[in-house]
């Protein structure tokens, strides 16, 4: 039985793949990375459906697509958030950020990178910051690559709710509020002598970094206000809640025998942005340029509500990476009707993740899944069940072609 199932396999590849043929590349998997530093902030690249705040931020994200010109959008453009390339940051156990990268679908590649900050409230909401980061087009593929931009002097951070942020109420000393910068940059994971391998002093090279965490840059806005008494004079520019990144500035504690903040004044919990803010004591909100690395998401925004809904399956999440990867490279017109076949063929609810990878993708051409893309369904699970009793027999399949 099993040289039948063995005989059947090869006269299938024969008959509808004889323009196919192997090669050696391989995809490479998307990192997510992990930062832990003396002041126990962590950062990581995530999908929505992998976020413990889920559900908050899906209602969060719905609120701000249906309010009118909340992203500056107009009626001639679409404005959409990149939900699958997502920095969250962690600053000890009780507080965190998500950065969102927009997407404008008549933007440049000159225009602002432009991303959605979103810090949590007390009641379980989100407060919303859109950071404008304004780079060129070369800027933004090296932050793609993994490699350093310096954005100081090139950052504008603007409230989406104007007047949420109410500074402690000095009286007549209070002149101007406003967001003010901070960098830190963090090296990498591969650290030897207590010195990470690509830090501060070797940018140049942060590209070439093969440590499962990069190097990176963290950039903490806080919201202070200037007061006549104050001797610390932070410099903040003017009161409409956004900032041109001129003043970089640096957090100054305020007062104590202590050191708040975990030492690096960001907020250690939620706060509440109408109280105890205008002297930036542990109110600091981090984030980082977040790029969309792929635009997997886009297509699927396209494809029809019911493949959509199978692909978006959190029980499919492993699935959904190998389309993504497939997908981020091969993006041709091929590649989505490949994709959309392996869909309309039930896949990922047939096989799994590992299986798709080792029978479709995996030392395969695109010509291989070009033809696929021709198959019925039909064909295509005929094509599954030869290869599950192949898989179920002691012969593997480079055996069988050398023995044939």
């Amino acid at each position: 039985m099993k040289n039948n199932c063995i005989f059947l396999l090869y006269l299938f590849i024969t008959s509808f793949f004889l323009n196919s043929c192997r090669t050696n590349d391989l995809l490479t998997e998307n990192e997510t990375h992990t930062m832990n530093s003396p002041f126990q902030l962590s950062s990581k690249t995530i999908r929505l459906d992998q976020s413990r705040h889920k559900a908050s931020l899906n209602l969060e994200l719905e609120k701000i697509k249906n309010t009118p010109n909340k992203l500056g959008k107009t009626t001639s453009e679409d404005v959409y958030i990149d939900t699958d390339n997502i920095t969250y940051i962690e600053n000890g156990l009780n507080y965190h950020t998500y950065t969102f990268n927009l997407i404008r679908s008549n933007s440049s590649d000159d225009s602002p990178l432009e991303n959605l900050v979103l810090t949590p409230l007390p009641d379980g909401t989100y407060k919303e910051l859109l950071v404008s980061y304004n780079l060129t087009k070369q800027e933004k593929l090296t932050l793609q690559a993994k490699g350093y931009v310096n954005i100081k002097d090139k950052v504008t951070i603007t409230e989406l709710s104007k007047g949420t942020f109410t500074p402690i109420s000095k009286g007549a000393g209070m002149t101007t509020c406003g967001f003010v910068e901070t960098y830190t940059i963090r090296g990498c994971s591969d650290v030897h002598n207590g010195i990470s391998t690509h830090n501060e002093n070797n940018t140049s090279e942060w590209e070439n970094c093969k440590a499962d965490r990069k190097p990176g840059v963290h950039m903490t806005m806080t919201y202070r206000c200037d007061f006549i008494s104050d001797t610390n004079n932070p410099g903040t520019g003017g009161g409409d809640g956004s900032s041109s990144g001129n003043e970089g500035g640096t957090y100054v504690p305020g007062g104590g025998a202590s050191i708040p903040c975990n030492g690096n004044g960001i907020a250690t919990g939620p706060f509440d942005p109408t109280e105890d803010v205008g002297e930036g004591n542990c109110t600091g909100i981090p984030t980082t340029p977040t790029v969309t690395l792929s635009t997997f998401f886009l297509y699927v925004k396209s494809l029809p509500s019911d493949l959509k809904d199978m692909i978006n399956d959190p029980s499919n999440s492993d699935f959904y990476e190998e389309l993504k990867n497939y997908y981020d490279a091969n993006s041709s017109e091929d590649s989505r009707k490949f994709i959309t076949t392996v869909l309309k063929s039930n896949l990922p609810n047939t096989i799994t993740a590992a299986q798709f990878r080792k029978w479709f993708l995996e030392g395969y051409s695109q010509t291989f899944q070009k033809n696929i893309s021709l198959l019925s369904p039909e064909k295509i699970q005929e094509y599954i069940r030869i290869n599950k009793e192949i898989e179920a027999s002691p012969y593997d399949e480079e055996y069988i072609k050398r023995n044939e």
